[in-house]
């Protein structure tokens, strides 16, 4: 079975599936769900473009030729046969979008490439596209979490007539299919014989971050535990339920006139969902290609419908106006891919070789607002973090989840004036900002900083109550006003949660002076373990690479370190102090563990992860459920691998029915459960050294301590994440103050 890749002028080269391809298909579907690993950094993302090019030229042999082609392209047609779900799956998984344009870059010179698959030429009996209906699928807790609403109002508003009122949106409605189960949403599909169908919800893997397997009827797993892609329903007998990629498919198809577009808004939606839905007999279905930004997928979106009905109903054209729309969100974009499938060629279309001129939302009209109508007009969330610590503010970001705004008419709206201001006890801090509404969606979170007081801040030492009060007006209506009650917490609190767990790094404190002691107490040990009196602490410039054990210089300087904190300090565990805070943890500084001769899991391995930035070993933070404990990356190379995603064994982290991928976005520096095998195999071949620091509170050997952390990783189940200190430097995370660490 082969792919070709097209034009609107030529078919430029065939690919051919098979074990080589489906290998690639793996490789760089876990290079990209590890994306946010890679993408603030221009150097890998270089060298990633770079293995993309090989991939093409070397691994599926494509001509040099052919990629100038390419690149030449506007736009490119990947043309794949369709005879079931198994059969040629490495064809439809393979992330082309991102590696073609990757491939690309540089010759391309800015400009862009979009990137379409056509699936066979399946012949149906297709709806005429002239309304919408919306699948919104929020069953048990998960409207707990979710909201749709706001996108509901705004995929109407665009979707309706362009001859409307610029000063009106559509009034609201209620999705047509609404937390269905599969046997509901069958008869649903056939009774309504959708035109449009607008699906949002959860994808299989973001539910099982969310919830227990047992919580969910007829989810699958691959024999290597990955979850098989899919959507999430009301279960027949539990509240929740799977549905897979196949069997949704069918679901959505089963009137006798099939859609003629289906448009997936939820994460890991591309690769089979958007694939199979067209494969069952849709004209058309768009999905993403693994987690995606819900700002930018809505704002796609909003593109998307508008382009859609005013370019006549011409598929292609709107969707290359709504991916020019969103380009401009590089940062978001690089390294995951929006999927446009199609049961008939886009390209070789009579209307396709004429391409479509790039707009943009931006209206210098202002709105002519009918009294008492302002309201109606935009649509605004906000949702400020309920727990603010100082950690978060200490690394300048965003005190709110969301301060969301969402256009539900034409034109633009001016002079949106926002008052922000946070208050405790007689102290109030105030940020005013004012804007123009001219695109769909308006993200404004980063744009929000108040002036705390640093000394406000470190001078809390129990959880304070305080408040945020948002105010926002345009020409003196109000459109939104509330206080919001917010806790500002301790300086040395953290919280093992989505919220604040990625903050850890900047507990981390090679400047505390007690550091500074323990490096002085470990140089006699270095000394003697090394035989040579003028050794010293030269973290990787120490590695000989042309010596059998390359590394035994890196572990002299850790194991001096361990003999220090052992030999030298008396240090026991004690439990955490009470925080009075669901799952929070004030965290001791070096200082204070060396004084109080006591420590907790987390601030051992803090102590530990502490002395080794200082001696430029690049540490890494362990959490398991309930448990933590540092490791390090024993030479700067093995690092720059793990960086750069060269995975030792990728063949077990996929199969015919999963992407492999995570459910949730995740920072940069924090590994979550997906990477456990690519960990493994790092540790395996001895790149990274996992430390039971609690064994310090026992004075066991160093060697005891490296065995023990190795058995604290053997069990998949009770990983959690691994943090990367250095990755987080940087992406800006920085230690905390020297006044809070002494």
């Amino acid at each position: 079975m082969k792919a070709i890749l097209r034009t609107t002028q030529r078919d430029i080269c065939q690919i051919s599936g098979g074990k080589t391809l489906e290998k690639a298909a793996i490789e760089w579907s876990y290079v990209i769900q590890n994306r946010t690993r890679w993408v603030g950094s221009s150097d890998t993302s270089s060298k990633i473009s770079d293995r993309a090019k090989q991939t093409l030229l070397k691994t599926l042999r494509v001509k040099k030729d052919d990629l100038t082609d390419i690149a030449d392209a506007d736009i490119l047609e990947v043309s794949i046969p369709f005879i079931d779900d198994k059969t040629g799956w490495e064809l439809r998984v393979f992330p082309w979008e991102y590696v073609l344009t990757a491939a690309t870059k540089l010759s391309r010179g800015g400009r862009p490439l979009t990137v379409v698959r056509h699936l066979g030429d399946i012949k149906n009996q297709y709806a005429s596209p002239q309304k919408i209906t919306i699948l919104e699928s929020a069953p048990g807790r998960v409207r707990e979490l979710y909201s749709f609403e706001a996108e509901n109002k705004l995929v109407r508003a665009y979707f309706a007539d362009s001859s409307e009122s610029e000063t009106e949106a559509p009034p609201p409605v209620d999705p047509e299919i609404k937390d269905p189960t599969y046997t509901e949403l069958v008869k649903k599909i056939q009774k309504l014989s959708p035109e449009v169908l607008h699906v949002t919800g959860i994808d299989t893997h973001l539910a099982v971050t969310l919830f227990d397997d047992e919580e969910i009827e007829d989810l699958k797993r691959g024999q290597s535990g990955d979850v098989w892609d899919g959507f999430l329903l009301r279960g027949e007998r539990r509240k929740l339920a799977a549905a897979g990629a196949e069997k949704l498919a069918e679901a959505i198809n089963a009137a006798q006139v099939k859609p003629w577009l289906v448009a997936y808004n939820c994460g890991n939606s591309g690769a089979r969902l958007a694939a199979m839905t067209v494969g069952q007999g849709a004209r058309a279905s768009i999905g993403f290609q693994s987690i995606f930004n819900d700002s930018l997928a809505e704002s796609f979106y909003s593109h998307f419908y508008r382009e859609l009905k005013s370019n006549g109903w011409n598929l292609l054209a709107a969707f290359t106006k709504a991916m020019d729309s969103i380009r401009g969100f590089q940062q978001n974009l690089q390294g995951t891919g929006i999927m446009l499938w199609s049961a008939c060629s886009l390209v070789q279309q009579p209307s396709a070789g004429k391409q479509p001129e790039v707009t943009q939302y931006v209206h210098t009209s202002k709105v002519k607002r009918k009294a008492g109508s302002v309201q109606n007009l935009v649509d605004i969330d906000v949702q400020p973090f309920k727990d603010l610590n100082y950690s978060l503010i200490h690394n300048n970001r965003n005190l709110f989840k969301n301060f969301t705004f969402r256009k539900l008419c034409k034109g633009c709206l001016q002079d949106i004036c926002i008052h922000v201001q946070f208050s405790t006890g007689g102290d109030s801090f105030p940020c005013r900002l004012s804007l123009d509404l001219d695109q769909p969606l308006t993200e404004i979170s980063s744009q929000i900083r108040l002036p705390l007081s640093t000394e406000l801040v470190r001078s809390v030492d129990e959880n304070q109550p305080a408040s945020l009060y948002v105010d926002v007006t345009h020409g003196g209506k109000i459109l939104y006003r509330n206080t919001h009650r917010v806790m500002l917490m301790p300086t040395d609190q953290w919280r093992d949660d989505d919220q604040d767990r990625h903050w850890l790094p900047s507990f981390v404190l090679p400047r505390d002076p007690a550091v500074v002691q323990i490096i002085d107490l470990a140089q006699r040990y270095l000394s003697c373990l090394a035989d040579n009196p003028v050794v010293g602490f030269d973290g990787y410039q120490c590695s000989d690479f042309s010596s059998e054990d390359m590394w035994e210089g890196v572990d002299l300087q850790v194991q001096a370190i361990w003999a220090a904190l052992t030999l030298d300090h008396s240090i026991y565990y004690i439990n955490p102090p009470p925080t009075y805070r669901e799952s929070s943890q004030r965290l001791r500084t070096p200082s204070q563990i060396l004084s109080g001769k006591r420590g907790t899991c987390i601030d051992l391995a803090l102590l530990m992860a502490s002395c080794l930035e200082y001696i430029e070993v690049y540490p890494v933070l362990f959490l398991l459920e309930g448990h933590a404990f540092p490791g390090y990356w024993r030479s700067d190379e093995a690092y720059t691998q793990f960086s750069q995603l060269k995975l030792l064994e990728i063949g077990h982290i996929n199969s015919d029915q999963s992407s492999g991928q995570s459910g949730k976005y995740r920072e940069p520096w924090l590994l979550g459960p997906e990477t456990y095998r690519e960990i493994r195999d790092h540790l395996a071949n001895g790149n990274l050294v996992p430390l039971e620091s609690v064994w310090l509170t026992q004075r066991s050997s160093f060697r005891d301590a490296y065995e023990a952390g190795l058995e604290n990783l053997e069990y998949e189940k009770e990983f959690h994440s691994m943090i990367d200190v250095r990755l987080a430097r940087q992406n800006s995370v920085t230690p905390l103050s020297p006044r809070y660490s002494g």
